[in-house]
């Protein structure tokens, strides 16, 4: 066993060490959190009665109090982060499981290659980096699909107020009417919102959370415009029109620039894809050309710079295709 196995193992162990304590503060922070709130509600029901009405009644007073408990607590910090992108991303998971999950998709496949052979440490390493990258990269993926969605049914469900609005209802009502005729994922955040408020959090605290949960272009201006109005009042109904127009002038725009910008992704892609694809074909027809690039220090060089300029080119020419609005 050499001393670069040996480097690797511990560095698996410490990492898989480092992960179940994580898992094992989050599941703690959870856990304990759950049973102090769950002795709080016991004894409100004791105290005042099961009703929704002494439950609102105290929650005002444990929000502040938990909030400055945990204000300087790093794992509830951490557990909150987590929560909030598992909670964009729409995957029902708390924090604690989804860091073992983690753990287990980082650790064990190169655990697995170092215990086939101990000569595929490079190998094991590798895995272990694309191990911990994946669940990083499902996060990040669903949570843009999920804001994509939002964004394309939010001018719809701003119609929908604004007639909601028009026939005399609140605007309480127009989000009901929305969470009631809209489909997922818009209808599942506004019944969220319907549910704070219900359970006493304030209209404008309810609205800034779903802000804060969902990362859109557009969701920040509907729920100024709406907090505005709170406060100094207005016509509501053309407001959320004009936003509502707005966006779908500029989905619109997206939609053309997207179509223009297609060629060019391709011809990138197929250029870029040009050095890899050629590497391989020489391969299979002259094995012992290329074999210098695997077999030797400097060849391991050459490929490592070769596989950075490549990372370079993709990102460089991401960059020129991609407009944002």
């Amino acid at each position: 066993m050499n001393g670069l196995m040996i480097s690797a193992i511990v560095i698996a162990v410490a990492f898989a060490a480092f992960a179940f304590v994580m898992a094992f503060a989050l599941a703690y922070t959870f856990g304990s959190s759950k049973i102090a709130a769950d002795k709080r509600l016991e004894e409100l029901k004791k105290r005042e009665g099961d009703t929704e009405v002494a439950l609102v009644k105290n929650r005002k007073k444990t929000s502040s109090r938990k909030k400055k408990e945990n204000e300087n607590d790093p794992f509830v910090k951490l557990a909150s982060l987590l929560y909030k992108q598992l909670q964009s991303a729409d995957i029902k998971m708390r924090p604690e499981e989804f860091m073992l999950i983690w753990l287990l998709v980082s650790v064990l496949p190169g655990l697995v290659i170092l215990l086939i052979s101990p000569n595929f440490v490079g190998i094991a390493l590798v895995a272990m980096l694309v191990g911990a990258l994946i669940p990083y990269i499902i996060i990040r993926s669903k949570k843009k699909k999920r804001v994509k969605m939002f964004d394309v049914q939010l001018s719809d469900a701003l119609m929908i107020a604004c007639s909601s609005l028009r026939s005399g209802l609140s605007f309480t009502q127009a989000m009901e009417a929305i969470a009631k005729d809209m489909d997922d994922p818009i209808a599942t955040e506004f019944n969220i919102v319907l549910n704070e408020m219900t359970m006493g959090m304030p209209m404008d605290e309810a609205l800034e959370r779903l802000n804060a949960r969902i990362d859109s272009q557009y969701l920040p201006l509907m729920v100024s415009s709406v907090l505005i109005q709170r406060q100094t009042g207005g016509n509501l109904s053309s407001i959320l029109e004009g936003i509502a127009n707005s966006i779908k002038e500029k989905m619109k725009l997206k939609q053309e620039l997207k179509a223009s910008t297609a060629s060019g992704k391709m011809t990138g892609l197929m250029v870029g894809s040009m050095p890899v694809v050629l590497s391989l074909l020489l391969l299979v027809i002259n094995s012992e050309f290329m074999l210098p690039l695997f077999k030797t220090d400097i060849g391991h060089y050459f490929l490592l710079g070769a596989a950075v300029l490549e990372f370079l080119a993709f990102v460089a020419v991401k960059k020129i295709i991609n407009i944002k609005m």
